[in-house]
């Protein structure tokens, strides 16, 4: 039948996929539990991982044969990778983040039923908007830190946390693809809806002090502002913005003063201020080609290794190879929303794909540049592989939104496919290489670049 998925066998290929690495990774469970001093419960509680996103897969095959898959694998790999450090250096956030992953991707197959219906989302959008920015203002109020730091960025829900800011840039990049994906009159009417969008978000970040948050929310609005123009001149400003938020943030608040200059000189106090970002380097300059082994038990102390620094917790115990993997993964990903974006038979679809790239994709850049010293450090998770169940949730209903297939054409002159989408799945292509280049200089010479840095 035309328009059906690849098949192999009886099975959609992205569903064959999700089977073979349900069985790899179910490999990799039982080694844990032989080899690992984990908890009982942990291997199995990974295995199921997997499992979970074949079942998801079937069903929707079977009660919405339409929704798109191709997109969930190289998600679950990401996110059962991440499991598998999680399970070594943070086994109990691991137990929280294999729940986590059976509600998002249970989430993703429920949303991605619904997402080809376009005028409910144009409904949905605005009120979503505004209940994610809602959310956010309540932490003023009532939030809290689970870590009890000084921002309290979180709102508890019982035993678990939500972090609201995440729920934002999900709505904000849906808000952005409804509002620009016209003509293009249509996009230069509707434009100062979006640009308040983003200016209040970013403001309400700022004040709240996530400014990794508020960085992803500025790089979402001119990425998708000028993806759905194609003028310069709309990005140029966009940058412009960022850089003078910047240096404003800079001159006003300490932290971001201290993350700016370790980043510029990270070896002026290497067990201080910097001391996050050098021991990252040497973690990875320590896991070389192949790594230490994921169960090795003398490894590099590396703050916020669940978290932030995941990389180079992963770097350090799975080696170049482990990194290029995941990096690979996020190529994937890439080149599957692309796709999706070339093939779109609506203007809002092929926006939406863009959008859901530079969230998810940028995001992932943003923290891989910041954890290696490419860029200054933000505190942003990477997203499906770091601890964060806000952030996974909210990466599987972004993918989600991807799933549904839609027919809908907004105007019969809107153009489909523009050069400024073009230009940033390009751009976001470029940046995966880069850091791909990066990591491997770390791997590989890493050593050799921590000696003559530390010496000089």
């Amino acid at each position: 039948m035309a328009g059906s998925p690849p098949r192999l066998g009886r099975l959609p290929l992205p569903a064959a996929f999700l089977l073979a690495q349900a069985l790899a990774f179910s490999l990799g469970a039982a080694y844990l539990a032989v080899q690992g001093d984990l908890a009982p419960g942990l291997p199995p509680l990974i295995a199921a991982v997997p499992w979970a996103a074949f079942l998801v897969s079937l069903c929707l095959g079977r009660l919405a044969p339409s929704v798109r898959l191709e997109l969930l694998p190289a998600a679950v790999g990401l996110n059962v990778i991440g499991l598998f450090v999680l399970s070594v250096v943070a086994p109990a956030f691991a137990q929280l983040q294999c729940l986590w992953s059976i509600i998002s991707l249970s989430a993703y197959g429920l949303v991605s039923r619904c997402a080809g219906d376009a005028r409910r989302l144009r409904q949905l959008s605005g009120p979503l908007f505004l209940i994610s920015l809602g959310l956010v203002l309540l932490t003023f109020a009532y939030g809290v830190n689970p870590s009890g730091g000084a921002r309290r960025q979180w709102i508890a829900l019982g035993p678990a946390y939500f972090e609201p800011s995440e729920l934002l840039k999900l709505a904000l990049a849906l808000l952005l693809s409804l509002q620009l994906s016209g003509t293009y009159a249509a996009v230069g009417k509707r434009r100062p809806w979006a640009y308040a969008a983003v200016a209040v978000s970013l403001l309400v970040l700022t004040l709240q002090g996530d400014l990794g948050a508020a960085l992803m929310v500025a790089l979402i609005g001119a990425l998708v502002i000028f993806a759905a123009s194609g003028r310069w001149q709309r990005l140029l400003l966009g940058l412009a913005a960022v850089a003078a938020g910047g240096a404003v943030a800079y001159a006003a608040l300490p932290y971001v003063r201290v993350r700016f200059d370790t980043w510029l000189d990270p070896w002026s106090d290497p067990a201080g201020a910097s001391y996050q970002i050098v021991q990252g380097a040497r973690a990875l300059a320590a896991g070389g080609l192949t790594g230490r082994g994921l169960l090795a038990a003398e490894t590099v102390h590396v703050p916020a290794s669940h978290t932030d620094s995941i990389i180079a917790a992963l770097g350090e115990r799975l080696g170049l190879v482990g990194s290029v993997t995941v990096v690979g993964l996020y190529g994937v990903m890439l080149a599957q929303l692309r796709r999706v974006y070339l093939r779109a038979g609506s203007a809002l679809e092929a926006l939406l794909a863009t959008a859901v790239a530079t969230l998810l994709v940028g995001q992932a850049i943003v923290i891989l540049g910041g954890s290696t010293g490419l860029v200054p450090l933000t505190g942003v998770t990477l997203p499906l592989v770091s601890y964060g169940g806000s952030s996974l949730l909210m990466s599987y209903l972004a993918l989600a939104l991807i799933g549904g297939r839609r027919n809908e054409t907004v105007d019969a002159s809107s153009p489909v496919h523009t050069r400024g989408q073009s230009i940033v799945h390009l751009a976001l292509a470029l940046a995966l290489a880069l850091v791909t280049v990066w990591l491997s200089a770390w791997h590989l010479a890493g050593t050799t670049i921590i000696e003559h840095l530390a010496g000089s």
